[in-house]
């Protein structure tokens, strides 16, 4: 709540590098956040709705696995939240892990960080607002699963989510 503080945090934030490839209006988002953002929870749902705006977006989402450890306070944070779990076979997973540059090299660990997310996720299946998904089956039959997605969202089914749209 105290303004220099929330001065202090934005603008550390801003000079992250994962912020610097956002490609968005550095300034516009600060000015944002530094008026919104008067605690944790108010600057990460700020965060969210700006880069919706930014890329012309009427719903946002988050999709970070980190956030699979915490998904119990973002529904104290959120009660209307919907979290989707989208489970993905550990081999597969863990062999994609290995090509991502901010994975380590490593099988062990990566295997370690895909039981410790999902683990995390799974903490949350009790709530009403909680939906697993298998990445294979999405892959495999994706045309019903993200009509039971988009049920579950309470977001019409469009034929045109089976098109991949590769702009950035």
């Amino acid at each position: 709540r105290d303004p220099a503080n929330r001065r202090h945090v934005v603008n550390q934030y801003l000079a992250t590098q994962r912020i610097q490839r956002m490609r968005v209006d550095l300034e516009a988002l600060a000015e944002t956040l530094l008026q919104e953002s008067t605690s944790y929870e108010a600057m990460f749902l700020s965060l969210l709705r700006f880069f919706a705006q930014a890329h012309g977006k009427r719903r946002f989402g988050e999709k970070t696995p980190h956030n699979a450890l915490i998904t119990e306070m973002l529904y104290q944070w959120y009660p209307g939240a919907v979290v989707i779990h989208l489970l993905r076979d550990p081999r597969d997973a863990v062999a994609s892990m290995l090509r991502m540059p901010w994975a380590p090299r490593n099988v062990i660990s990566n295997t370690r960080a895909w039981l410790r997310f999902n683990q995390g996720a799974r903490r949350s299946s009790h709530r009403p607002k909680y939906l697993l998904v298998r990445y294979e089956e999405l892959v495999t039959e994706p045309e019903p699963q993200l009509r039971r997605i988009c049920a579950f969202a309470g977001e019409e089914y469009s034929p045109a989510m089976l098109v991949p749209n590769w702009d950035p």
